[in-house]
C-alpha cells in the first residue's frame, strides 16, 4: 500500500478525507470472512463480555448491568481490540502505518481497533453525534482514526455523517452516559453522509463531529476501525 492513500491537505482542512479503494478485493475478502467468523462465534453469547459488546434495546452502549438483562442474544454491536481476533485485520493495521504516519506527520502506533457490526432491520443502534476526543488521553491532534467499510455504507444502513471543518473549533461539551453533543452543536442539515463502497475508508480527526443512525435496511453495516497515535520522541 502506498503512503499517499489519503489527501493530507483535505484531512487538515476538513478534518476528514476519503480513500475510495483502500482495501484490494483479496484483502477485503479476507477481512470480511474473518469478521463473519467472529460474528458467528458470538452467536451464543447471552450478554456482553470482554471485547464483545452486544446490541440491546436503546443501544448496546447501555450500562453493563442493563445490557446483561436486555441484550439481544448473540447480536454483536462491536468487538474491541479487534486485531487480537483477526489476523487479516492485524495485517491491514500494519499496512496502514505509513499512511497514518503521513497524516500525523510522525511515527505512529496502533492504539485502538474495533469491528463495528451495525446489524440490519432496526437492531443496529444509532451512535449519537460526538467527537472521539473525550475518549482519548493527551492531545487529540496526536490521533487519527481510519474507518474502513466492509459493506456498502449508505444512509439507509447507518453510514457515518460528519461535519466538515468541525475539528477546527476544538473540544465541545459532551453529556450523558453515551457521550454526545447537544443540538446547539450538531446540525444534521450541515452534516454530510459518508457513503462508502466495500473497501473504501474515511480517515478523520478526533475533534471532527460525527454520528450514525439506526440501520433500518435489510443488510448489515460492518466496518473496521483502526486508531493510531503519534509516538512522542
Amino acid at each position: 500500500m502506498s503512503n499517499s492513500i489519503f489527501d493530507v491537505e483535505r484531512y487538515r482542512r476538513d478534518g476528514s478525507t476519503i480513500a475510495v479503494n483502500l482495501l484490494d478485493p483479496h484483502t477485503l475478502a479476507a477481512v470480511l470472512s474473518q469478521a463473519e467468523g467472529v460474528i458467528a462465534h458470538a452467536a451464543e453469547l447471552e450478554q456482553s463480555i470482554g471485547d464483545f459488546n452486544l446490541e440491546a434495546p436503546g443501544g448496546g452502549y447501555l450500562e453493563m448491568t442493563q445490557a446483561h438483562a436486555t441484550a439481544y442474544r448473540g447480536v454483536l454491536r462491536k468487538v474491541s481490540n479487534y486485531v487480537d481476533h483477526s489476523p487479516a485485520a492485524l495485517q491491514v493495521s500494519r499496512d496502514l502505518v505509513g499512511a497514518a504516519a503521513e497524516l500525523l506527520d510522525g511515527r505512529v502506533r496502533l492504539v485502538h481497533s474495533i469491528l463495528w457490526c451495525k446489524p440490519a432491520r432496526g437492531v443496529g443502534s444509532a451512535k449519537p453525534p460526538h467527537q472521539d476526543a473525550p475518549y482519548l488521553a493527551g492531545d487529540p491532534g496526536d490521533y487519527v482514526t481510519m474507518w474502513i467499510a466492509l459493506d456498502l455504507c449508505t444512509p439507509e444502513n447507518g453510514c457515518l455523517y460528519m461535519m466538515a471543518g468541525s475539528h477546527a473549533t476544538g473540544l465541545r461539551e459532551h453529556h450523558s452516559a453515551e457521550l454526545q453533543v447537544g443540538s446547539d452543536t450538531w446540525s444534521q442539515d450541515d452534516a454530510q453522509a459518508v457513503v462508502l463502497d466495500p473497501g473504501g475508508a474515511v480517515a478523520f480527526h478526533p475533534l471532527t463531529l460525527h454520528a450514525s443512525a439506526v440501520n433500518r435496511s435489510d443488510r448489515p453495516r460492518r466496518a473496521l476501525m483502526l486508531r493510531y497515535q503519534r509516538v512522542i520522541e
